[in-house]
């Protein structure tokens, strides 16, 4: 059975935390811009996560800083090569955004995925604010194992829908994140019928997304463009 995704209904989530509105241009994975991100009403909050050398786990999306693995750096090295903004610890983003906006938890890493969940639950998060994603079968498989009741999504870019959908079954995900650009809105209801729930990714375009957000097979989008897609979705609604 697939458990329910803790978001509402036709949910927008922030890329990185990025609302791309006038006068904003907060550094994605940042703080500023997750504040900035619930401001403009988003309902939830997309973040990646890799583990430091020392074994800290931070949010930020790149493997490497120049040509630096971000995976063999200490804290204070990557404090070091990073002068333009502070990047929070997952530690930091677990105490900070509690109660204040649910979570996509994208795991980057292989073998961190146990970990982050544990620093969420430590937190005191639960099932009903947050999920776990990864292009990684196996990592969704561990956190499966960790926490049962977790909701879990496969992350897919260029894969045809069919061939992801039976991946995500195999490991028992309970929705399906694609590329934007592999999503076909007039076949894809043979998705929606399985009963796995769609959440595209990255989506700006203001007629996409209310194209998006108007089908019964989409349970939400990733985008960087909150208010626009806030409108897209209010569009539906007047329809």
């Amino acid at each position: 059975m697939r458990r329910p995704l803790p978001f509402p209904a036709r949910f927008i989530a922030a890329h990185r935390g990025s609302v791309s509105a006038a006068g904003i241009n907060y550094r994605e994975n940042t703080l500023d811009a997750f504040n900035a991100a619930i401001a403009a009403g988003a309902d939830a909050i997309e973040l990646d996560v890799r583990r430091l050398t020392d074994g800290e786990l931070v949010v930020f999306h790149d493997a490497e800083i120049g040509e630096r693995r971000l995976r063999a750096l200490t804290r204070a090295e990557l404090d070091d090569l990073v002068t333009d903004r502070h990047v929070p610890s997952l530690q930091e983003c677990a105490d900070a955004l509690r109660g204040r906006v649910l979570l996509d938890v994208e795991v980057k890493d292989v073998d961190v995925e146990t970990d982050a969940v544990e620093v969420l639950r430590r937190a005191g998060w639960t099932p009903r604010e947050f999920v776990v994603t990864s292009f990684d079968a196996s990592t969704l498989a561990r956190v499966r194992r960790a926490w049962p009741d977790l909701a879990i999504g496969l992350l897919t870019e260029d894969e045809h829908l069919g061939d992801a959908a039976a991946r995500a079954t195999a490991i028992d995900a309970d929705f399906l994140a694609p590329h934007d650009s592999t999503i076909d809105l007039e076949t894809v209801t043979e998705h929606a019928l399985a009963g796995l729930p769609l959440v595209a990714w990255t989506v700006n375009d203001p007629l996409r997304l209310r194209a998006l957000l108007s089908h019964s097979a989409i349970a939400g989008v990733i985008t960087d463009a909150v208010a626009v897609a806030r409108d897209a979705r209010s569009a539906r609604h007047r329809q």
